[in-house]
């Protein structure tokens, strides 16, 4: 599947060209100023020794698409993200509030002009508190274009420090996630334009890996890279005419999070090939 060689052709860059910098006592490896382009409507990776975790995956957009910003309706699948809260109740940088609270702007930019470059999402908070959860991601773009006869909806992520390990396989589902969600916003305040999800443009400012810490190090890295073969299953494309709004989906994501039993080792994930269907 194609998501599966980009995200090895990302760790190969990363581990070959990257130079390293210590940032806040870590080694790193460091490319500056990156960009990857993915397909939104195959947005996970699922390759097996990468030992993703597909429920919280799931958890984390719907989470977001919620506009929840609370430990408590996210920690159940996360044993370590409550470490990120500077209180144990709320997250400073969560992007759900931000992204929902933006959505009627997007929408009266695109009433206006459909192909408006002014539909952007601010993530990131100006002149930040010291806190244990900054924003890595600075802002959201969405361009809608035409392409063989179809509206496509791509979205231009600009984040500042993407973890190549920890963030990018999340990254690109979530963001993906939320481009489903602005579609079918969009689709029924436009009823006259059929959008469909296109590209995710992911541009780092710093696209890195730690070199030994968080529980990963470049043997972890390898190992994925030499996986043989690189597509361990595929799953089918996201059909978005399966939901009538965009309430559906979020309701679908969490219905997939708490599904332990597909979610619970990677013999399970099979279930993925029809899982857009399962609701």
């Amino acid at each position: 599947m194609e998501i599966n060689q980009k995200y090895i052709d990302l760790l190969y860059d990363v581990m070959k060209d990257g130079i390293l910098v210590n940032c806040r006592g870590y080694e790193t490896r460091e490319i500056i100023s990156q960009i990857t382009v993915t397909n939104m409507n195959q947005p996970l990776v699922t390759l097996s020794k990468r030992k993703l975790g597909y429920r919280f995956a799931c958890a984390e957009a719907a989470w977001i698409l919620s506009g929840d910003n609370k430990v408590a309706t996210i920690q159940p699948f996360s044993k370590i993200i409550k470490d990120f809260s500077d209180d144990g109740i709320f997250f400073f940088g969560a992007y759900g509030p931000k992204i929902l609270d933006q959505l009627e702007y997007i929408g009266r930019c695109f009433k206006k002009d459909i192909h408006s470059r002014q539909a952007v999402i601010n993530i990131w908070r100006e002149k930040p508190p010291v806190s244990k959860d900054i924003p890595c991601t600075l802002n959201i773009q969405f361009l809608i274009r035409a392409k063989e006869d179809r509206l496509y909806l791509n979205t231009v992520v600009n984040i500042r420090s993407s973890d190549i390990w920890l963030g990018v396989p999340y990254d690109w589902f979530t963001f993906s996630m939320v481009s489903a969600y602005v579609v079918l916003y969009l689709r029924n305040i436009l009823p006259n334009n059929d959008i469909y999800l296109g590209e995710l443009l992911f541009h780092a400012g710093s696209r890195h890996y730690y070199q030994d810490a968080f529980g990963y190090n470049e043997d972890y890295i390898l190992d994925v890279i030499e996986e043989n073969p690189i597509i361990d299953f595929n799953y089918n494309p996201i059909n978005l005419n399966e939901f009538k709004n965009e309430d559906e989906l979020v309701f679908h994501l969490y219905s997939l999070a708490q599904n332990k039993k597909c979610f619970k080792d990677i013999s399970f994930l099979k279930e993925l090939e029809t899982w857009w269907s399962k609701r």
